[in-house]
């Protein structure tokens, strides 16, 4: 396991298809940060297509934020992903504005034979550094997330 968490939404190849991957540290620091900036999670929700590929998925699911391999894989509903950006936005507006400090200290570097040199980048990279562009992903709505496996 890499810890790498993967983030998609739509079918790949399809027009909405959109994807984001960071690391189990970033997005549990981004989702930390976003509930310090009023985002009240809601809890995630079945993944429709995991549920009906996988007759033990009701069993194990919990709505939690903890990543699960693909075939448990949760889904952050529309309304939870659109009040997370919102969130991120107001931390990120903070930080430039110079009202808070955030102190990251760096985990050790993420390696994996098949990220590309900006994956390679997002991935370790703090969550402070992530938050305009996760909320840009967030706001286009549900997402699926899992281990990159």
């Amino acid at each position: 396991m890499t810890f790498i968490v993967e983030m998609a939404r739509g079918k790949p190849g399809g027009s909405g298809f959109a994807s984001y991957s960071c690391s189990d540290r970033t997005w549990q620091g981004i989702l930390t940060i976003a509930r310090s900036f009023g985002w009240v999670a809601s809890g995630t929700v079945p993944d429709p297509c995991a549920a009906d590929r996988n007759n033990q998925y009701a069993d194990y699911f919990k709505p939690t934020y903890d990543a699960e391999e693909w075939g448990f894989c949760k889904q952050v509903a529309c309304e939870d992903a659109v009040a997370l950006a919102a969130s991120l936005r107001r931390a990120a507006a903070a930080i430039r504005e110079g009202k808070i400090a955030i102190i990251e200290p760096p985990g050790p570097p993420l390696l994996k034979d098949d990220l590309s040199a900006e994956e390679l980048k997002r991935v370790n990279s703090l969550p402070t550094q992530q938050l305009e562009t996760f909320a840009q992903f967030a706001e286009g709505g549900a997402f699926a997330f899992a281990w990159d496996d």
